[in-house]
């Protein structure tokens, strides 16, 4: 068909013609007539879905991606071509909001624990220098018990002293801890137990 017909058209029957297998110069003819008579209403009808026109612009390229993969499932006796690309684009659009949304989630998640991150290595490094200060007679329980997990008894065993005395000497540098390492107090909850 000439451009003058295909241009008399509906918009069903050009998507008519693309489905009933014409050749590649009428298939682009048809899909350009169709791109230039709904473009401008497909970008407004995306904008109201969008943050800007650029978004809208690029969520309406989107849709004739669909369109061009998707138009044999078209069926004209259910809907227009118009009500079938504006159902397109409000999708698009919708997802599009959700995976954006989505990105900004998860930067912020990983931005606060990279935050996290870097307070409990400052805090390490400040527990870290405190510890080297602490006398060794109350440091040595501490990092028994609190950072390699033993019990009372197997610190007892270790430095040779009982079970009773590792717990006092725990408790004894958890109370040095608090007085001497303010920075620490309100940051690591220290507990006798």
């Amino acid at each position: 068909m000439r451009t003058e017909e295909l241009e008399k058209l509906s918009d069903e029957d050009l998507v008519r013609g693309l489905e009933s297998g014409c050749d590649a110069a009428e298939f682009e003819e048809r899909f350009r007539i169709l791109v230039s008579r709904l473009q401008p209403k497909l970008v407004n009808a995306a904008r109201r879905f969008t943050r800007t026109y650029d978004e809208a612009v690029e969520a309406a390229s989107r849709v004739w991606e669909k369109f061009l993969a998707g138009f044999k499932r078209y069926d004209p006796d259910r809907c227009s071509v118009w009500t079938w690309l504006y159902a397109i684009t409000r999708y698009d659009c919708f997802n599009a909001n959700r995976k954006r949304a989505h990105e900004c989630e998860c930067a912020a998640r990983f931005a606060a624990r990279d935050e996290r991150t870097d307070r409990r290595t400052a805090l390490h490094a400040a527990l870290g220098r405190y510890l080297e200060r602490m006398p060794a007679h109350l440091r040595q329980p501490l990092v028994l018990h609190r950072l390699e997990g033993r019990s009372f008894e197997e610190v007892g065993a270790v430095l040779g002293i009982s079970a009773r005395q590792a717990e006092y000497r725990q408790a004894a540098a958890l109370a040095w801890l608090r007085r001497f390492a303010p920075a620490l107090r309100e940051e690591i909850r220290f507990q006798t137990g």
